[in-house]
């Protein structure tokens, strides 16, 4: 088939067409204008015939500027454009924006900003406070408060006690004070001193509360202008008369059974020291053998409630029984053991 070449009336580029669409509505392939084929003027000269149309399903051959010589055996070049009808191209996708993702990289960040920030600024305020704190202690220090181990005295250990009823050998061993009454061991856990008419009561027990299953209660006896404190008592076991303390030993046989007690009033060795009271208590040290079957002692150190200087309403012990002036050679050796007088 013949080809002509004719100018696009809207760009006026050269259109290179195939004669069978003349007459025919196609696009420009330059500019996408609609436009109609014109016919060929020779052919309009020469022949009124109009050429057949194209066969169905056709598309033009179009192209710009060059003639079909050019063309033969070679495919199409990218300069050509088939069109295959009257329709305008459709325009290419538009490229997909990049804002919304730009944004919510942003609100990522920032929110990682924000959190890291708040967490951060704790911490550093943190530091910043204990930083502070070291550093006015530092300029500051303050006395260490004492301990709860060092404010309460060392428990002392219990060391046995020797029963001997020779007083010049007699040791107080550095203890807590400690023994047997009637066979059974013995520890003093409580001490206490009460008035009882004339005397001063001295109780040694065993446990905190009552009832006590054994204990001592030594009856001291005061001559005029003496005082418990920082007094000291040496009793052999010949010395007798009633300036001689008594002993009073009360034990149970068995925790059920009733208290059973005895008394002591010479035959016993005793060495006795009560130091100067101190912070509610009195010190004192004590060694004391009795002349029992079962050998009862006690001797250690304890400590003495400072409290009890007044009658008691009701007597920790049976009275002791009332027990005649030395005379004599007793007297004397009374005398020379205390440097005090006695005389009824």
């Amino acid at each position: 088939m013949a080809e002509f070449k004719f100018a696009c009336p809207t760009c006026k580029q050269n259109i290179i067409c195939d004669e069978l669409w003349c007459g025919q509505q196609i696009q420009c392939p330059s500019c996408q204008a609609a436009l109609t084929v014109p016919p060929q003027q020779q052919a309009a000269a020469s022949s009124s015939l109009v050429p057949p149309p194209p066969p169905p399903g056709a598309a033009p051959r179009l192209s710009i500027g060059r003639h079909q010589s050019q063309e033969s055996g070679a495919a199409p070049q990218a300069s050509q454009r088939v069109i295959p009808g009257t329709r305008p191209l459709p325009p290419p996708p538009k490229p997909k924006s990049r804002l919304v993702p730009q944004l919510l990289k942003t609100a990522a960040v920032l929110i990682v900003l924000g959190v890291g920030g708040y967490f951060g600024y704790g911490w550093w305020s943190a530091r910043r406070e204990k930083a502070n704190a070291e550093a006015a202690a530092a300029a500051n220090p303050a006395p260490a408060p004492a301990s709860a181990a060092a404010a309460a005295p060392k428990p002392l250990p219990v060391l046995p006690a020797t029963w001997t009823l020779d007083v010049a050998s007699a040791k107080i061993p550095e203890g807590q004070a400690n023994g047997t009454i009637a066979g059974a061991n013995f520890v003093v856990d409580t001490a206490n001193i009460q008035r009882s008419g004339t005397a001063q009561l001295l109780s040694l027990r065993q446990g905190t509360s009552p009832p006590f299953d054994r204990d001592l209660i030594i009856y001291l006896h005061l001559g005029p202008g003496e005082t418990l404190t920082g007094h000291t008592w040496t009793v052999s076991e010949e010395m007798k008369g009633a300036g001689v303390p008594q002993i009073l030993k009360r034990w149970k046989a068995t925790p059920s059974s009733a208290m059973q007690q005895k008394f002591f009033i010479t035959g016993y060795a005793m060495k006795l020291e009560l130091g100067q009271a101190a912070e509610g208590t009195i010190p004192g040290k004590i060694f004391l053998a009795l002349p029992d079957p079962e050998q009862s002692v006690v001797a250690g150190i304890f400590k003495v409630a400072a409290t009890a200087t007044e009658p008691t309403a009701q007597p920790v012990a049976d009275q002791a029984p009332a027990v005649a002036a030395p005379s004599g050679g007793d007297k004397a050796a009374f005398d020379r053991r205390y440097g005090i007088k006695k005389g009824r």
